[in-house]
């Protein structure tokens, strides 16, 4: 019993040294299989990204310029050109499935909730939703599905937006946490508009 008290700061030591992100404040919202170690998978690709339209995801909802109430949560939904060829590789959504925020931090600094998960093996698609205009912070979500409905929380903060929005998607095929594919972006960002009824 000793041995294992003595044990358990080295124990914490090594939880701690595995992801030295900060979950509390990478404001990223996870969906489905999506974790904060796929995403600094992701995101230290950035220098690597390509724009290819073929390959990039391509959103069906909403479409180029629409106007969304502000009274009705939106489905935002998306096919991705590198997984058309074998379409087992796009998770389906599954609907109701409430998006999962980054869990309070263990006693160590490390969330357990995102600790622990496995690698990703399948597609990963990264959201980046921004106001047109001024220096709002942008809204990022991090997902393996192929739809996000935002929550009654996360809706509010898109519409403080404000009126015209842009949402850039990056796309890739990881393998066990390993971009295998990608990552792919279109050549424009899709832009929106989020309106309140007269």
């Amino acid at each position: 019993m000793k041995r294992a008290f003595l044990l358990l700061p080295f124990a914490m030591l090594l939880l701690t040294a595995r992801c030295g992100h900060d979950h509390e404040s990478d404001g990223v919202i996870y969906l489905g299989a999506a974790s904060d170690e796929a995403y600094l998978v992701l995101t230290d690709a950035e220098p690597r990204v390509m724009v290819d339209d073929a390959m990039a995801p391509v959103l069906s909802s909403p479409t180029e310029g629409q106007a969304l109430p502000a009274a009705t949560v939106p489905t935002f939904s998306w096919t991705a050109g590198f997984v058309a060829v074998d379409p087992r590789r796009l998770p389906a959504r599954r609907p109701g499935h409430a998006p999962r925020l980054p869990a309070a931090p263990a006693p160590w600094g490390e969330s357990a909730a995102l600790a622990h998960l496995p690698p990703i093996t399948g597609a990963l698609f990264l959201l980046t939703f921004k106001a047109a205009e001024g220096n709002a912070a942008p809204i990022v979500v991090l997902t393996t599905e192929s739809g996000f409905t935002p929550t009654a929380e996360v809706w509010t903060k898109l519409k403080a937006l404000g009126g015209a929005i842009t949402l850039e998607m990056t796309g890739a095929y990881l393998r066990s946490n390993v971009i295998e594919e990608g990552p792919f972006r279109a050549s424009s960002p899709r832009h929106f508009t989020i309106t309140t009824a007269q």
